[in-house]
């Protein structure tokens, strides 16, 4: 997990205004905050191989939550919206980091071969995910899946594009859906839905194993070098997991399913290796530490796109590790001479001492990803006020 703690600016009080200001956006690492993982599966038929991949390689996903020793819950559903669909009804029985994990990975098997083929035409992913935790749901069908303190991960898993509308799939045309997308509700809605569910939104992540956004929309395509399997382009939900910070995709026609499951539980339960800056810097100018360890830039990389900086190893962090980012931010034309080096004062401050804060002393809500900075900032003074309770519990359990 990752929290930002602050970010502060290292410019003397006689810098001239309009100058460029060094910046450094600190980050803690922590594996602790608890996790609820909705799964919204297509079990149309031409999706058995993907399934069976799926049921084959599980156990490369949840290793990784059992080995940080995570608190999770799993629950899976299907994109059948029909009257005799599941419409967001979980398959089985919630699955939760309380049973043995031989447990959980023989039920997670089960119930991903257990629901029929889909009955209808109109494959969903967004709709029966609001179903699935729509408040009804959560007190009947789905009670003990879904709470407060924990993160909300929905993985949707297709070889179509979204279809999710408010039409009736029992009683309406296929060409009401997917051969007229005006059907379909704005995907924006559905992500608004689920981080409302989320008292801060970037404690709500979407992961995609779907069709790249490539092509004519709903034509279907072969899959490059394997033309057994075929896809449309997701156009719909690369739309939705745009709206979501540290939103993950992943390709359908991808065929070494093990290492695709096994990276969204990497994203999923940290994001270790993805920094989101506070500010754009200038070119050239982001320096980082861990542990008040100086990186090369061989080490990491800038992408301006998402601004973020990414770490080329996961393992250049470990539980608690502190990261340091320092970058400058200001006016488009920086000052002749400006380089990524750090100044004297802002080196002294990168290479301080460590102090745990939000990890260790604080007891700072960790896995939470990057948040505003204010609003973090406030979080740690008032925890470090006296705020004695631990901020990882499930509060619901």
């Amino acid at each position: 997990g990752l929290v930002v703690i602050a970010a502060s600016a290292c410019n003397g009080p006689g810098d001239l205004v309009g100058d460029p200001q060094r910046v450094t956006d600190r980050y803690y690492q922590s594996y602790s905050q608890p996790i609820d993982v909705l799964w919204v599966v297509d079990y149309s038929g031409t999706m058995d191989e993907e399934r069976r991949a799926i049921d084959q390689n599980f156990v490369r996903f949840i290793e990784r939550f059992a080995s940080l020793g995570l608190d999770f819950h799993l629950a899976l559903t299907t994109t059948d919206m029909s009257e005799e669909g599941h419409r967001g009804a979980f398959v089985g029985p919630v699955l939760t980091s309380q049973q043995p994990i031989d447990t959980v990975v023989t039920e997670f098997k089960r119930q991903i071969n257990a629901a029929e083929t889909d009955r209808n035409w109109a494959e969903m992913g967004l709709r029966p995910a609001k179903e699935a935790l729509s408040p009804a749901a959560l007190r009947s069908v789905n009670a003990g899946f879904l709470s407060d303190d924990a993160m909300l991960a929905v993985i949707i898993v297709s070889d179509e594009d979204d279809q999710s509308g408010t039409y009736n799939v029992d009683t309406e045309q296929p060409s009401a859906g997917n051969e007229d997308p005006s059907r379909m509700d704005d995907v924006s809605m559905y992500i608004d839905f689920f981080k409302s569910l989320k008292r801060d939104p970037s404690m709500f992540q979407l992961s995609l194993i779907v069709g790249e956004a490539a092509g004519p929309a709903w034509i279907l395509q072969d899959c490059p070098g394997n033309p057994s399997n075929s896809r449309r382009p997701g156009y719909r939900y690369h739309q939705a997991v745009s709206l979501v910070q540290g939103g993950v995709t992943a390709d359908i026609c991808n065929t070494d399913v093990g290492a695709v499951l096994q990276y969204l539980a990497e994203q999923i339960t940290g994001r270790v290796s993805e920094f989101k800056l506070s500010g754009t810097p200038h070119d050239g100018s982001v320096a980082v530490t861990v542990d008040g360890r100086m990186i090369p830039p061989s080490d990491y990389t800038y992408d301006a796109e998402k601004n973020v900086v990414v770490f080329r190893d996961s393992g250049m962090t470990t539980e608690c590790s502190e990261v340091g980012i320092q970058y400058l931010v200001g006016p488009s034309d920086p000052t002749e001479g400006v380089s990524g080096e750090p100044d004297d004062q802002c080196r002294a401050e990168l290479e301080g001492t460590k102090t745990g804060a939000g990890c260790r002393q604080s007891g700072t809500r960790v896995g939470i990803g990057p948040a505003l900075l204010v609003v973090a900032a406030l979080a740690l003074v008032l925890l470090r006020k006296g705020d004695s309770s631990h901020p990882f519990r499930r509060k619901n359990d």
